[in-house]
This record gives C-alpha cells, structure tokens and sequence, in this order.
C-alpha cells in the first residue's frame, strides 16, 4: 500500500510539474508566427494524398514551390523543409508523412553545410518536435536526434534551444495572439508563407551587390560517421516502405559557392558514399546556365536562397528533368568549375574584411582572366565599394560600419 502511495505521488508530481513546464511554455513561447507550427498543421490535414514529398533545410522550404512541382509532375506535392533541418529531421518528416499518406517519391536536398554537420543543432530539431503530434515515431525522433545528455532537455516541455521571453509587457501580448481564433485556427501566418510548406519570398537581391565578411577556405569534405548513419537510415526506410527516394540539391548563388573553393570534392564524396546504396544524386548547382537560367542576383533574397521568381524558373527545370523532358547530359556539367566555366564572365561578388584598420577589398569572378578594379569609398556612416570591369562599374556595394566585423 506504501508502495502504492508513493507511486501515486510521483506521478501527482511529474503531472503537475510537466503541466506546469507547458503552460509556462504556452506563456513565454511567441510562436504565433512560426511557419514549422503551420507546415505540420498543413502536412496532417491535407486532404489529397501527398505523392510526392520535398526534405531539407531553408533552401528547400524557399526553393520548392508546390504549386509549380504540381504543375510539373502532374501529382501533389508539399514541401516539409525547415529551418536548419538535419538529415535526423528529415528521416522523422519522411516517416510522419508516410503515416498520413501514401508517398511515392521523396526528394531530400543536400545542402553541404547540413550534410557536413558535427553538431546537432537542437532549434531546428525542436521546432519540428514541438508540433509532431504524440506518438512513438516522435519519441524516437527525439531519442534519435540528441544524445542521452540532451534527453531531460528534450522531453521536458521547457527545453533549451527555443526563444523564450521574460519581458512581461511581451508575455501579455502572446497570450493575446494566442487567445485569438486565428492562432488555434491556423488562419494568422506569416505573409511570406505560400501554403504547403512553402516559403515564397518576395525580396529580390539588387544585380551587383551580394557581398560577404567571410574568409575563402577550402573546406574538408569528409562526411562525418553519424551523417553516413542518418542517410543509411533513410534510404533504408524508404526501400522498406517502397518509397522512390532522390537526393539533391537545390541551387545557391555562385558567389556562395566560389567561397567554398573545392565544392567540386563536396559533390564527389556524396556520389561516392551514395553510389554504395544505388540512390541517385543531383546537384542542380551543376545545371547548364542555358537551360536553368540562375546566374541573376535577382533570382535570390540574399546569397543561398533563391526567391519567388527564382523558386519557379527551378521548379520548371526540375519537374522537366525528373519527367523525362530533359535530358541528364544536356542539364548537368561534369562539374562546378565547368558549369562556371559556360557562363557569361561577370563579378559574382566581394569578400570585405575588415584588417588593421583598413578595408582589404576581394572581387571573386567566375574567370580568372578578368580585370577588375575595385575601390572604396567612405560615407555617412559606411562604405560604397564598387568594382569595375574594363572601366565599367558592375557591382556596388554599400556597407554599414556596424555590419563589419
């Protein structure tokens, strides 16, 4: 009987003090406007069965545009992508959706830094974890994506890795969001989302002005042992439930991977490791500029995102390419340096670091023959950087002091 009391209590406890932990959470977690709440939501309550599924991390959720994958394939599409997601996310997303519908085609993009990842970034594992519905395949997500040392972090309510607030004057206003019927409806999202899991972003980066603080680095393309596991583990999965499954990846700007100065040795690791397994690979970064048309600043909200209009040229492509329209050989370049190589020669942005008290200027070019002039001007609280070829100026660039390390 002793015994017994005393169970009863633990539980009394455990139930009062997670109970608590949730409604603290509710109070001072302003996620009114966080798309993963929504794209779950969205994910669980589609009518029509999802043929065909889309993984990754931003890229994805700003690059695939359902309404044109629709289009293209002919079936329906819906884009599961999320912030920073690791390839432990996409494994958890793939397996939820394949409990609510019958998918026949998974396309998981493979984003380097993602794929290179050491670390488990525990934000992007909880904003997805937060929204999964109860069930065993949540658990073992979470058991999955962190290590035993995070596992009270992560099955407690009030976890680290979320942006919680203790201002009360903000606290007031989420309980006040969160009491509308446009927050439990789903109704109030944020502007830029598009509908099935889709981010369609409407800035567009200015031609000429895509600059970087960042170093040039070669970097050590050697994919980490609990990555290989994550990708087996999804293969896996996905020929036990007879699911087509395709990596790719999704197209960034070229100034973004020049900084990487060996992306080509990226793109032979993963063919390499995925070759094992007979699961096919594309990197759309390789297309051929005359057939995917991407080498505009304006096709991008910043340097590795494309925007709305940058989305649908590459839906087109890809819907073209993976329904047989186009042909392997005719899209894709045996590599990144050839694909550069096809292109109109330009400046594809400026390296600015700040040394000694002086700015060093580094134009990077998509030919190495091109002379460049570049020269920097000091204004009202920043820079003008401008660069020039054969005399005529083609890139400007403005920076704000505070924006210089």
């Amino acid at each position: 009987m002793k015994n017994l009391k005393l169970i009863v209590k633990i539980i009394i406890f455990c139930t009062i003090f997670i109970g608590g932990q949730a409604l603290i959470k509710y109070a001072i977690l302003d996620d009114t406007m966080t798309i993963s709440r929504v794209m779950l939501h969205d994910l669980y309550t589609e009518e029509k069965n999802i043929d065909i599924l889309f993984c990754g991390a931003s890229h994805c959720q700003l690059g695939v545009d359902p309404v044109v994958m629709d289009e293209g394939f002919g079936m329906n599409t819906f884009n599961a992508g999320s912030s920073s997601q690791g390839l432990e996310t996409t494994l958890a997303l793939i397996k939820e959706a394949d409990r609510y519908h019958d998918l026949k085609q998974v396309y998981v993009d493979l984003d380097y830094s993602i794929v290179m990842r050491e670390i488990p970034n525990l934000e992007s594992i909880y904003i997805i974890s937060d929204y999964m519905k109860p069930s065993m395949r949540k658990v073992e997500y979470l058991l999955n994506a962190t290590s035993f040392d995070y596992y009270v972090n992560s099955f407690m309510p009030l976890h680290k890795g979320r942006g919680y607030t203790a201002n009360p004057k903000k606290i007031i206003e989420i309980l006040q969001k969160k009491s509308s019927r446009g927050y439990r409806d789903y109704v109030d999202r944020d502007s830029s989302y598009a509908g099935k899991g889709h981010i369609a972003s409407r800035t567009v980066v200015e031609e000429g002005t895509l600059w970087s603080g960042e170093e040039l680095q070669k970097r050590n393309f050697i994919i980490p042992a609990e990555q290989q596991e994550n990708l087996q583990k999804i293969i896996a999965f996905c020929e036990r439930r007879d699911i087509q499954l395709t990596f790719v990846s999704i197209p960034v700007t070229d100034f973004h991977l020049s900084q990487v100065q060996n992306y080509d040795e990226y793109v032979a690791a993963v063919q390499e490791l995925l070759s094992e397994y007979g699961v096919p690979y594309y990197d759309f970064n390789l297309c051929n500029p005359s057939i995917l048309p991407l080498d505009k600043d304006s096709y991008f909200n910043d340097d590795n995102h494309l925007n709305q209009d940058g989305a649908k040229v590459f839906g087109k492509v890809f819907s073209d390419f993976f329904t047989g329209q186009v042909e392997e050989r005719t899209l894709f370049m045996d590599s990144y340096e050839a694909k550069l190589a096809v292109e109109e020669p330009r400046i594809l942005g400026i390296l600015v670091e700040w040394e000694e008290s002086e700015l060093a200027i580094t134009p990077l070019a998509n030919r190495k023959e091109l002379q460049i002039d570049c020269q920097a001007e000091r204004v009202d609280g920043g820079y003008l950087i401008m660069a020039a070829v054969d005399g005529v100026i083609t890139n400007r660039v403005e920076i704000k002091d505070e924006e210089l390390k």
